[in-house]
């Protein structure tokens, strides 16, 4: 019985040791604005959302970046078009305009149904972290930041407003 109950406390023991995903995204975090942060004094913590996954997005594959690059060129001629017509103030170019929007529609459709298909892959983690800092005059402001990390949550790879 004895060995149960150290078993039992070795356990816990460890488990109470461990830092959980939070534990090392805040300490990431605050690390990072250690350093960019004209007054660390002034840093108060407020709150942190619960990490949550990021995926890649079919806009950066190579296939999104190529469907983009063939509606904007097809957008870009059918531009081309209509200015020309209407420098001539003539309908001589109609046919081509619809031509090119015809084909505009169906690669958009062809992008859009890949989109839907794309299973992204997983690239790590993001949090919403809200701090308060100093201002110029030494006030509290509020600050709030998205931060996203790699998948092993060993860096921040972004963080934004």
């Amino acid at each position: 019985m004895k060995k149960i109950f150290i078993s039992i406390a070795i356990c816990l023991l460890a488990c109470a040791c461990t830092q959980t995903n939070e534990d090392k995204a805040k300490e990431l975090i605050e690390a990072e604005l250690q350093k960019t942060m004209n007054n660390w004094e002034c840093y108060e913590f407020v709150e942190m959302t619960k990490l949550d996954s990021t995926y890649s997005s079919f806009s950066q594959t190579q296939e999104g970046i190529a469907y983009k690059h063939r509606i904007d060129s097809i957008k870009n001629n059918i531009r081309q078009c209509q200015l020309r017509q209407q420098e001539n103030n003539s309908n001589t170019l109609s046919d081509s305009i619809r031509i090119l929007e015809n084909k505009l529609l169906k690669i958009t459709g062809e992008s859009l149904n890949a989109e839907q298909e794309y299973q992204g892959e997983f690239n790590g983690f993001r949090t919403r972290f809200r701090y308060m800092d100093c201002n110029s005059h030494d006030a509290k402001i509020l600050e709030n930041r998205w931060v996203f990390f790699d998948k092993d949550l060993t860096r921040i790879t972004r963080i934004m407003k």
